[in-house]
């Protein structure tokens, strides 16, 4: 119980973390959608469900419609492996290499689970690879604050060599999707490195935090014009 109470103190955290840079209210907590893979299996009613491969899969954020009405069930599910590294090496106390992974995993459905609220409440649609994409992204961005918070140093460039060059695609049928979203986000990050006068202070930049909030309302579409600005920018 105390490690649970524990992770779920961190799923607090990270999603307040989120909403608050973001700038949006949270449609719902993410502590109240959390399941077991046993209350998943229920949900979707299937009695050998498996995600992908339970040994590989470590977590997920599952949509899904309600036969008898029009309301949706949305859960969250992590691995006991996940909940056990977060729990036993709390990232609110210290990141580092040994709850990385599980900590990227964790901010990157989380990011996942409030997008799709989000768009879900204005009425507009989202694409698996603007989800991925916003993940990735979001897994920087959180680890880096939390650095910037316990070391005074958000260390960008070796948070960038762990998190995208290191990147493992387990998920042989989207692999491609996966390593687009990675390859984009990575790029992104690449930029604002490259253009930052003070990379000690790159997550604190208002400039940094306004081009975010911006494209987290942005359609695919606009994202990529966006991107294409950034890099004719670079080249100048």
């Amino acid at each position: 119980m105390a490690g649970r109470d524990q992770f779920n103190s961190i799923v607090t955290d990270i999603e307040r973390r989120l909403s608050s840079f973001y700038g949006f209210t949270r449609k719902a907590l993410a502590c109240d959608h959390l399941v077991t893979f046993e209350e998943l299996k229920s949900a979707l009613e299937l009695e050998k469900f498996t995600p992908v491969n339970r040994d590989d899969r470590e977590s997920g954020v599952f949509l899904i419609p309600e036969k008898s009405n029009n309301d949706l069930f949305i859960g969250i599910y992590f691995s006991d492996e996940v909940i056990d590294t977060l729990s036993k090496q709390s990232p609110e106390e210290s990141l580092t290499n040994a709850n990385l992974d599980a900590f990227c995993v964790l901010v990157e459905e989380l990011s996942h689970f409030h997008l799709l609220l989000n768009r879900i409440n204005d009425q507009k649609a989202t694409s698996h690879l603007e989800l991925e994409w916003q993940g990735e992204v979001d897994k920087m961005l959180m680890a880096a604050t939390i650095l910037q918070e316990k070391e005074g140093d958000p260390h960008v460039v070796q948070l960038m060599r762990m998190i995208y060059d290191h990147a493992l695609i387990t998920d042989v049928h989207r692999r491609d999707l996966y390593w687009e979203a990675t390859r984009f986000a990575a790029k992104f990050w690449l930029d604002q490195i490259s253009l930052s006068r003070n990379l000690s202070r790159l997550i604190q930049s208002s400039d940094l935090r306004r081009l975010l909030k911006h494209l987290y309302e942005a359609s695919w579409q606009q994202k990529l014009e966006v991107f294409s600005k950034q890099l004719e920018r670079k080249a100048s």
